[in-house]
């Protein structure tokens, strides 16, 4: 009797790129590498951008009121998708020391004038800072006039904003 063996041929593909992970594009579905490092970095960085500017909307009529600092809480959650305690806690801390200290209004804008964002994305931030604004059911003409400039520096141009300031 001659002994015989089965060889099996198994292909083998690989599941991630030397340059890290994949991911596809909801919108467009164009594959790019994604950098998780890169992310938490930029999450990052937008989360102390929201909240630089939100603390100028919470000081700009002369008041800090706990509402406002709630209401910025709540909506950095909500734009940002934090679920985890930990990063709640972040954000929290990052807006209430950016509260007590919040920096050059011009160097806000500044960096928001970096930013490449859609036009929806965009619209997301004007509406939460008027969401803080009106957190305690006023809203002053000083935090009109910090949205406005925030609006300008985003590049929207909305049919509604020269009668909602006139």
């Amino acid at each position: 009797m001659v002994k015989r063996f089965t060889l099996y041929f198994l292909p083998t593909f690989a599941t991630s790129h030397p340059g890290g992970l994949f991911r596809q594009c909801q919108r467009c579905d164009s594959a790019f590498v994604y950098d998780p490092d890169a992310d938490r970095q930029s999450r990052q960085s937008l989360m102390h951008l929201l909240a630089a500017a939100m603390a100028h909307v919470i000081h700009a009529d002369g008041r800090v009121l706990r509402q406002e600092i709630e209401a910025a809480y709540r909506t950095v959650c909500r734009l940002m998708n934090l679920n985890s305690e930990v990063e709640m806690e972040a954000a929290f801390s990052i807006l209430t020391n950016t509260v007590q200290t919040p920096g050059d209004f011009e160097q806000v804008l500044e960096e928001l004038r970096g930013l490449e964002f859609e036009a929806e994305s965009n619209e997301l931030i004007v509406h939460a800072l008027m969401a803080v604004a009106c957190a305690d059911d006023e809203l002053h003409e000083r935090e009109l006039e910090l949205i406005r400039r925030v609006t300008i520096e985003l590049g929207i141009r909305d049919p509604w904003w020269p009668q909602t300031v006139a």
